[in-house]
């Protein structure tokens, strides 16, 4: 047999292989290049927390710090996690434009399940179609212009029943100089929660029909709890196979907060369903009655209809309390 006829084969294959690892190698090299650079000072296991725990200093003024050193953008490792930190606008701004499908989606966290009906609600669920379109009903529905303007009654109306409950609170606080001292903060909060429940659920927190007193000003406390525990991250957020211990009772105390709210605005919800099988359902509609009609046409996703018409009303009727008091002088 001639080899020599095997012999070009042979060249180019070789050839062939050796384009492909050069082509390999520039490419890793390019990646690698191109990756932030990743803080040093990691701990094995637990990360960067090592530096956030034991120092004293505000968490921004951290990583500004670690941004002088490390650059605009960087790596850091909060247990299993890894996070990518941006210290530019206009890094930032490319991120959230040219790249946004990228970092549209949201982490998958303890507070996110349990309080947010395992991810039905928009705000922590991930980014797909589900998301899509229901904060497209969300923002038609509740926040467009046009529905801005037809509840607009309601804002004027509540607005003035706040403008004389203050009024009253002067009237009988008042001091020999005509003053009286009134905490602001919960005359917004007030305000606010009047507002939303009245655009959302048809319900009014201060001044509740008899019987209701009690059920307000429990929702009130769950609400503040509420979105306390949305924003916490617990240990099994970043350190999973330490979940098992719920160290804190963080936890738990989600599982009751989820329990209680769920019960107020499942009674609410009921009794929407109820007021439009029967001939009440001529009056005006507010969000849930909305929400209702939009979620039997389909297209939701895999979710209970229950729990995306309660987590979406729950998270867009939401205001975070606070515990800072704000006081001033009516004179």
């Amino acid at each position: 047999m001639d080899l020599n006829l095997f012999q070009p084969n042979y060249t180019l294959f070789l050839g062939v292989v050796t384009v492909f690892l050069v082509i390999y190698f520039a490419s890793s090299r390019s990646s690698k290049n191109n990756f932030p650079p990743v803080a040093a000072g990691a701990w094995p296991i637990v990360g960067h927390f090592n530096l956030f725990g034991a120092l004293s200093d505000p968490l921004h003024k951290i990583l500004g710090s670690m941004a002088v050193k490390y650059g605009p953008i960087f790596t850091i490792r909060l247990g299993v996690r890894q996070v990518l930190v941006v210290n530019s606008w206009d890094i930032a701004k490319e991120v959230f434009t040219t790249h946004d499908a990228i970092v549209s989606s949201r982490p998958k966290f303890t507070a996110a399940k349990i309080l947010g009906y395992n991810y039905a609600m928009f705000g922590v669920s991930p980014y797909g179609p589900y998301w899509r379109e229901i904060r497209k009903i969300a923002s038609l529905e509740l926040l467009s212009v046009r529905r801005l303007e037809q509840l607009k009654h309601v804002r004027v109306s509540e607005l003035e029943n706040s403008i004389k409950n203050l009024y009253e609170l002067w009237r009988q606080g008042r001091d020999d100089q005509g003053k009286a001292l009134v905490v602001m903060n919960e005359w917004f909060g007030e305000l606010n929660m009047n507002v939303m429940l009245r655009m959302v659920f048809g319900k009014r927190f201060s001044g509740a029909i008899y019987g209701e007193e009690d059920e307000m000003n429990k929702f009130r406390v769950v609400m503040r709890e509420f979105f306390d525990f949305l924003g916490l991250f617990v240990v099994a957020d970043t350190l999973p196979f330490l979940g098992w211990l719920d160290l804190g009772g963080h936890e738990k105390a989600m599982k009751r907060v989820a329990k209680e709210i769920d019960f107020i605005i499942g009674k609410w919800l009921g009794e929407h369903r109820t007021k439009i099988d029967s001939t009440e359902a001529m009056g005006e509609k507010d969000f849930v009655d909305m929400l209702i009609s939009a979620v039997e046409t389909g297209g939701l996703g895999d979710y209970n209809a229950d729990a995306i018409i309660k987590s979406t009303c729950l998270y867009v009727s939401g205001m975070k309390a606070t515990n800072s008091q704000v006081a001033v002088v009516i004179d």
